[in-house]
């Protein structure tokens, strides 16, 4: 069956005339004419009743049109977005924490520029929690998020994949009082300044939620989310604050010290479950995946389907 008689009958049916129809498709009376009776010889049932100078659909046409209708406009949106696909850059809309960006980010985009080169990729800063309420919404397509053992979000909405670790250091100046200490506990922080990211970065819950246990109400000077003006702080001996190894590990004049006991986060790939029927995403997951040794080691190509994990559910990310 041809796809053109299929839209002819479809305007036929819309104008209730042939004359019409013609003229929204820009062809002859003739032409359309033929078309509608060649499709009632391939489907042999009649799909018009011609009354004077109009025509009315059949019960047979009356459900071939609606049956049709949502065909034909999906077989135009899928190939529209392959003629897109040939001719332009997809873009995958990626969210990622700042201080997990320093540290990650480098390595995801020179990994999708080498082996995506079709994908642009437009980058979303924000806090894990907020970046997974985004990717609930399908605001972002992907995200870079942390997590620890006490601190879960378990969606069965949002499929995750741990891609690496961390640990959350309290971190000081070279002149500061506790830079010659290798370990520190909560309490000893008490009545010191403190620089903490805003709502909605895990690490802000986690501390918080140390101080409220240990019944120390923090001394907090500033609360923002950038990264280069906490460290500047620290690097001036003005504040401290709670940074992940790895980031550390980029910046120099600051001294981390392992809280005790160690807080170690886990950081997950993650997306909204069913999105990956796009080619972009699964390209992007594939890829980024790969990156990272850990999760290409529980990844498979089941994962694109539902929430794939490497622990069990209650152990996902907050």
């Amino acid at each position: 069956m041809q796809l053109h008689k299929v839209q002819y009958f479809l305007a036929v049916a819309r104008h209730a005339s042939v004359s019409e129809a013609a003229r929204e498709l820009h062809i002859t009376q003739p032409a359309v004419s033929d078309a509608i009776k060649a499709l009632e010889n391939d489907l042999r049932v009649q799909l018009f009743r011609r009354v004077r100078q109009r025509v009315h659909l059949t019960e047979a046409g009356k459900y071939y049109a609606d049956k049709m209708s949502a065909v034909v406009k999906n077989f135009l949106s899928i190939n529209n977005e392959m003629l897109y696909i040939g001719t332009h850059k997809m873009t995958v809309r990626l969210g990622i924490p700042p201080m997990i960006g320093s540290f990650i980010f480098p390595t995801v985009f020179t990994g999708l520029e080498n082996t995506c080169p079709d994908i642009n990729l437009e980058l979303k800063e924000g806090g894990s929690l907020g970046l997974l309420q985004e990717i609930d919404s399908e605001s972002i397509d992907l995200a870079i998020v942390a997590a620890s053992a006490r601190f879960q979000h378990n969606k069965p909405s949002i499929t995750y994949i741990k891609i690496s670790s961390t640990e959350l250091q309290y971190c000081v100046s070279p002149k500061h009082h506790f830079s010659e200490k290798k370990f520190i506990n909560i309490k000893e922080i008490d009545g010191e300044h403190l620089l903490l990211f805003k709502e909605g970065y895990i690490q802000r819950e986690i501390i918080t939620t140390c101080f409220r246990e240990a019944e120390i109400d923090p001394k907090v000077v500033l609360y923002t989310t950038q990264l280069f003006t906490i460290a500047s702080f620290i690097r001036r001996n003005i504040g401290t604050s709670f940074l992940y190894a790895d980031a550390v590990k980029l910046i120099e004049g600051i001294v981390p010290i392992s809280l005790k006991p160690k807080i170690k986060l886990d950081l997950f790939l993650v997306w909204k479950t069913g999105r990956t029927h796009q080619r972009s995403m699964q390209s992007a997951v594939q890829s980024i995946v790969r990156l990272f040794p850990t999760a290409a080691g529980i990844y498979c190509e089941s994962a694109l389907a539902g929430p794939i994990r490497d622990s069990p559910p209650e152990e996902a990310p907050a």
